[in-house]
C-alpha cells in the first residue's frame, strides 16, 4: 500500500504547518531576547553592520578587511551571561534528524514514515480497534481464564510479549501461531502484539485471511499494474509486524497457497515476525496446506493453543463491550 497524491500533499502541508509554527517561535523569542539583553541586540546590529562592511570589502577587493570585533564575539556567550540557555536562539525543529523536511540523506526520515503508516492505518481495518491497545493489564483480563485455560492463555501472552521485544530490537525469532475454537481472545491478543508494537513507533499492518488474498489477486490480476503489486508486497513483506487473522476462512486454490507460502517464506527471510490466528487444529492445517507451508510454519513458528468458553459470551454477561479489564494473571 503507498501514498496517494493527495495523502502525499497532506503530510507536505503537515511539514509547512510545523516550519511556520517553529520559525514564529524563534521570531518570538528573538524578540523577547533583544528586549530584555540590550547587549544582544547591540551585538546583532554590530554583528549585521560588521558583515555588511566585509562583503563591501570583498566586493571591491580592498587590501585592508574592516574590523570584525562583533563577528568574532559568539552570541551564544552573551545569552548565557544574561541568564538565557545558550541554544534558546537555535533553529526549532520537531524533528531534528530531518529539520522538519521529512527527508534525511538515507531518505525518508522516521517521522515521515509515522505520518505514512498513521494515513495508511486509518484505512486498514481493525485500527481503531488496534491503536489503543496493548500487552498490559488494561488490555487483557486474565481472570476471563480457569485452570489450564489460563496456564495456556500465559504462554501466548509470554509468546507475544517475546516476540514484540524482537521486533522493537531488531532481533530475529519465531512468528507466533495462536490457535483456538471461536472466541478464546486469539484476535484479541494478536491486536494487542500489534498496539504494542505501534506504541513502539513500528509498523504493523492486519488482515483477515480473506480479505489479505483477495487484495493480492487484485493487484496480481488487475490488468499490467505492477507498480501496484510491488508495492503491495514490498509492504506486506517489509512491514515490522503483519497479523493474519483467521487462517483457514479464505478459499483455498493455487494462488492462495502460493501467495500463503510467499508471505510466510519473504517474511522469515527478512526476519520480520507474522502473528496468524486460525481455529484449525494442527492436523486440519497439515492436511490443508503445502509441506513447505507446513515446514515453515512448524519450524519457524511458536504454536500457541487458547482454550476457554466463548469470551464474547463470558464478557456479555459482565455487561462488558470486549475482554479489556484491569487485573492481568501472576
Amino acid at each position: 500500500m503507498s501514498l496517494t497524491n493527495a495523502q502525499y500533499d497532506a503530510i507536505q502541508r503537515d511539514y509547512d504547518r510545523i516550519r511556520l509554527k517553529n520559525a514564529a517561535l524563534r521570531a518570538q523569542r528573538l524578540e523577547e531576547v533583544c528586549q530584555n539583553l540590550p547587549a544582544y541586540q547591540e551585538w546583532r546590529a554590530q554583528r549585521g553592520r560588521e558583515a555588511l562592511d566585509l562583503v563591501k570589502a570583498r566586493l571591491l577587493d580592498t587590501a585592508a578587511a574592516p574590523a570584525r570585533r562583533a563577528l568574532d564575539i559568539d552570541g551564544r556567550q552573551i545569552l548565557q551571561e544574561g541568564g538565557y540557555a545558550s541554544d534558546y536562539l537555535d533553529p526549532i525543529y520537531d524533528c531534528p534528524l530531518c529539520q522538519d523536511s521529512g527527508i534525511t540523506p538515507e531518505g525518508k526520515c522516521s517521522c515521515f514514515l509515522e505520518r505514512e503508516r498513521r494515513l495508511l492505518y486509518a484505512q486498514t481495518p481493525h485500527y481503531a480497534r488496534m491503536s489503543p491497545l496493548a500487552l498490559n493489564e488494561d488490555s487483557l483480563d486474565a481472570s476471563l481464564y480457569q485452570g489450564e485455560d489460563a496456564l495456556r492463555f500465559q504462554k501466548a501472552l509470554d509468546s507475544a510479549r517475546a516476540l514484540v521485544e524482537r521486533a522493537s530490537s531488531g532481533a530475529s525469532g519465531p512468528g507466533l501461531l495462536l490457535m483456538g475454537k471461536v472466541g478464546c481472545g486469539k484476535t484479541h491478543l494478536a491486536l494487542c502484539a500489534g498496539g504494542e508494537c505501534l506504541r513502539r513507533g513500528l509498523s504493523v499492518l492486519y488482515f483477515g485471511s480473506t480479505s489479505l488474498f483477495d487484495a493480492w489477486a487484485m493487484y496480481t490480476f488487475s490488468g499490467g499494474d505492477k507498480d501496484g503489486l510491488y508495492n503491495f508486497q514490498k509492504e506486506i513483506y517489509n512491514v515490522d509486524l503483519v497479523i493474519l487473522d483467521d487462517l483457514g476462512t479464505e478459499l483455498l486454490n493455487e494462488f492462495v497457497a502460493t501467495s500463503l507460502f510467499s508471505l510466510i517464506n519473504e517474511r522469515l527471510l527478512a526476519q520480520k515476525p507474522c502473528i496468524i490466528t486460525t481455529n484449525l487444529s494442527l492436523e486440519t492445517i497439515q492436511h490443508r496446506y503445502s509441506d513447505r507451508v507446513i515446514s515453515r510454519i512448524l519450524g519457524h513458528y511458536e504454536l500457541r493453543r487458547l482454550s476457554g468458553a466463548d469470551l464474547r459470551l463470558t464478557v456479555g454477561k459482565r455487561g462488558e463491550s470486549c475482554p479489556t479489564v484491569r487485573k492481568s494473571a501472576t
